[in-house]
């Protein structure tokens, strides 16, 4: 008879759990299909669909012939990221690149172009990924870079 049952039983116990538990939280089955990664992947860098600033994960899916949930499982799984997310950051991308290259676009335009809608989701996702403003982001870069200026 033993006396106290934890503790010899415990690590024994834990051991079982501990083996029981690593299966995966999702089936095999939830992983998203290469097909549908390869249509998201097309759809966002080809097709540029995040430029669209009325962009739904609903029309995204029907754009690309697949369900929401695929497509959600795609980005969720695939990218790390959520639908806004997934979204923002090409836009932010975006943005960079023409405030590297067109130093003179107004601001309302560089987030137009970028696919933003509005100015303060421009501005908490530019920062968010850049841990800068865009126009902190312009100013440090136009410094980076040398000045283009005609000689005089």
């Amino acid at each position: 008879i033993n006396s106290t049952p934890n503790e010899p039983e415990s690590p024994d116990t834990e051991a079982t759990q501990q083996a029981a538990e690593p299966t995966p939280k999702r089936p095999p089955a939830e992983e998203p299909l290469p097909h549908h990664i390869e249509a998201v992947t097309r759809a966002i860098e080809q097709d540029e669909i995040y430029l669209d600033p009325e962009i739904t994960l609903d029309q995204l899916a029907k754009k690309i012939a697949c369900t929401p949930r695929q497509v959600s499982r795609v980005i969720n799984h695939h990218y790390q990221q959520n639908f806004f997310e997934f979204i923002n950051s090409y836009r932010v991308e975006r943005a960079k690149k023409l405030l590297l290259t067109q130093a003179t676009l107004p601001m309302l335009d560089v987030m137009d172009q970028a696919g933003f809608s509005s100015k303060s989701a421009f501005n908490r996702f530019f920062k968010k990924y850049t841990q800068l403003t865009p126009t902190q982001f312009r100013q440090q870069n136009s410094l980076q870079t040398p000045p283009h200026k005609e000689a005089q």
